[in-house]
């Protein structure tokens, strides 16, 4: 979600110039609503009047699909908030302009503000101008638009957006946290996942997995709603990437503890997140994150920075053809790690230290085979150099599962009915089909079988 250049504080409404453009007028102080299009759907209706006093909260409704060109909330004092809601959760509110921002609130109202059980479209992106309040992304809310969704903050002000339900980041928007001098935090709620497009950001911006803090939000105050607390048993499942891009994320994944952001979560809680990276393209980490849960890397890449980190996530899964890339590191350790690498047929999961990174190896590595191998040599890491050893080197998948043996650097072992070999100190894993005798061997064979038998019943007859 890239956050645009700070707007200078104020306490007038805020009304973007981008939204004259789309055909929306300015609101007078106490109009919250206004759009070119008819929008007789919503209730209460368009232009509907809130008292500037602090604590009038105020409910839409969309009962049926609407089309709009564009929605302006406009509010004039704090501590207040909205809900914006379909009426059965089936309705789609699309989003049709040809120019963003789509959708903008009053960025000074302190308060919060509710989007749920509905479905959210358009091709356009969504522009949300959310600093200084709680978004609150609900259960039963859908997002299908396409495009950027973008929050635009104050100065001073950063945004807090918290995802309560399943997939309210849906798979065709990118999550754009950034740009901005004061940052945005993104709190998921507890056993629940989240998919998105890129994660682009800068140093000020933060995910966490919600730790049941209060102190994260605006005005400390929990959002309506089910809010669970991430545990290590029930994490936060975080998947970025989807949309193919390629994207940098330089904030923090699993803690949040800037000083123009609600509050400070360091707690263990909040690390409790499982990364998945979808899609072909290549996400980069230059933070220091500190995730707990593990790093799965099923398609494109991941790179981490020279002073990128996953550190404390100590379980990496890698599916055939996708890298991990720590090639911009002088030395990496996977000594706390418990590893797991793809095998395809030709392809698999590759840990790419290239020429410059020492690689210290340890913990265990499972190869699991996808498909019967068809290639002869798998290369399963580069780097200037390798030292220590394996804790073990298992298999699993379609070759069946058991361990290898480790004999002067070299893990082998048959599986499946192919030999396999590791070099520890290349990274170089060779699949070759078992040796099969030939058929003057099977002949031999045979003919000492039946002559044993043979023996074998005459010594009976003798007997008898």
């Amino acid at each position: 979600m890239k956050i645009k250049s700070p707007h200078p504080q104020s306490r007038r409404p805020f009304v973007p110039t981008a939204l004259l453009s789309c055909g929306l007028a300015v609101l007078s102080t106490g109009s919250v609503l206004r759009a070119t299009t008819d929008i007789s759907t919503l209730s209460p209706a368009a232009n509907t009047t809130i008292s500037p006093s602090a604590g009038t909260d105020t409910a839409w409704t969309v009962s049926t699909n609407s089309t709009v060109g564009g929605i302006a909330f406009i509010r004039t004092a704090g501590g207040q908030s909205f809900t914006f809601t379909g009426s059965t959760g089936s309705e789609v509110l699309t989003f049709s302009n040809t120019s963003t921002p789509v959708f903008a609130t009053n960025s000074f109202f302190n308060g919060t503000t509710y989007w749920g059980n509905m479905v959210v479209a358009g091709s356009q992106g969504i522009n949300l101008q959310t600093g200084f309040n709680n978004l609150v992304l609900q259960t039963g809310l859908s997002w299908t638009a396409t495009g950027t969704m973008t929050f635009t903050q104050p100065a001073s002000d950063g945004n807090i957006i918290y995802a309560q339900g399943n997939n309210v980041l849906a798979s065709n928007m990118d999550l754009n946290l950034g740009s901005g001098s004061k940052g945005s935090l993104l709190v998921i709620n507890g056993n629940t996942t989240q998919t998105a497009g890129a994660l682009t950001g800068t140093a000020n911006d933060y995910v966490t997995a919600y730790s049941g803090s209060t102190g994260v939000f605006r005005n400390s105050v929990t959002p309506t709603g089910t809010n669970t607390t991430a545990t290590s048993g029930a994490p936060v499942v975080l998947q970025i990437g989807n949309t193919n891009s390629n994207a940098t994320f330089a904030g923090v994944i699993g803690a949040q503890s800037g000083s123009n952001l609600a509050g400070t979560d360091t707690s263990a809680a909040a690390g409790y997140i499982n990364l998945v990276k979808l899609g072909t393209g290549t996400q980069t980490f230059t933070g220091a994150n500190v995730y707990s849960g593990s790093t799965t890397i099923s398609a494109g890449t991941l790179t981490l920075s020279s002073a990128g980190s996953i550190a404390n996530s100590t379980v990496y899964n890698i599916a055939a053809g996708a890298t991990l890339d720590v090639s911009a590191k002088s030395a990496y350790g996977l000594a706390s790690v418990a590893t797991t690498l793809g095998v395809g047929a030709t392809t698999n999961g590759f840990i790419n230290g290239a020429t410059t990174t020492a690689l210290t190896l340890g913990n265990s590595l499972t190869l699991n085979f996808t498909a019967i191998p068809t290639g002869t040599s798998f290369n399963l890491y580069d780097a200037s150099g390798v030292s220590g050893d394996f804790s073990s080197v298992s298999v699993t998948g379609i070759l069946g599962t058991g361990s290898l043996t480790l004999g002067s650097g070299i893990w082998s072992g048959t599986f499946g009915g192919y030999d396999l070999s590791l070099t520890e100190s290349s990274g170089t894993l060779t699949a070759t089909a078992s040796a099969i005798p030939e058929p003057s061997t099977y002949a031999a064979l045979l003919g000492v079988t039946v002559f044993g038998f043979i023996m074998m019943r005459r010594r009976n007859a003798v007997r008898a």
